[in-house]
C-alpha cells in the first residue's frame, strides 16, 4: 500500500494570517485541498494520512468530509515541536524558529525566522553559491489536473 502524507501541522505564524496557511482559501478553497486533490486523483496512492494541529483537527475533518476525499484514512494530531524534531533531527532548538523577521526575496517581503542564515549554512554550507551545473539536482514532480 502506498500512503501519501500531507504535513499540515504548522500553525501559520510566519504567514501572519491569523490561521494556519493550510486553511487560507485560494479560489474559494482551502490550500490543503490542492495537494489532497492531487493525491486523491493519483493512481499510485492508495491511502492518505493528514498530519494536523490538534486545535484545527475538527476543521480538517470537516474539510476532508465536505470535499469527499475518500482516500483520507487517517487524520493524526501533531505539533510544531514534533514536526521540527522529525524534519531536522534535533539539530536546532525550536526557539530558533520563533523570532520572526521580514525577509526580502525577489521584490517581495516574507516572514522568516531571524536565524535563517545560521540554519541554512549549517544544512547546506555556502547556500548562496550555486553548485556547478553538473551537480544541479532536478526535482521530478508528476502532477495531474482534471
Amino acid at each position: 500500500m502506498t500512503v501519501g502524507i500531507l504535513l499540515a501541522g504548522g500553525i501559520g505564524e510566519r504567514v501572519g494570517a491569523g490561521i494556519p496557511k493550510q486553511f487560507i482559501e485560494i479560489n474559494e478553497k482551502p490550500i490543503c485541498c490542492y495537494p489532497l486533490e492531487n493525491m486523491e486523483n493519483c493512481m499510485q496512492i492508495d491511502a492518505i494520512e493528514v498530519v494536523c494541529v490538534k486545535e484545527y483537527l475538527e476543521q480538517m475533518q470537516k474539510i476532508v468530509q465536505d470535499s469527499g476525499f475518500k482516500k483520507v484514512k487517517w487524520i493524526v494530531v501533531s505539533n510544531l515541536t514534533m514536526m521540527f524534531e522529525r524534519l531536522i533531527g534535533f539539530r536546532f532548538p525550536e526557539a530558533l524558529f520563533h523570532n520572526l523577521i521580514d525577509v526580502s526575496f525577489e521584490g517581495h517581503t516574507f516572514k522568516g525566522f531571524a536565524g535563517y542564515d545560521n540554519y541554512l549554512t549549517e544544512l547546506y554550507g555556502d547556500y548562496m553559491t550555486l553548485p556547478p551545473e553538473e551537480k544541479h539536482l532536478t526535482h521530478y514532480v508528476t502532477a495531474y489536473r482534471k
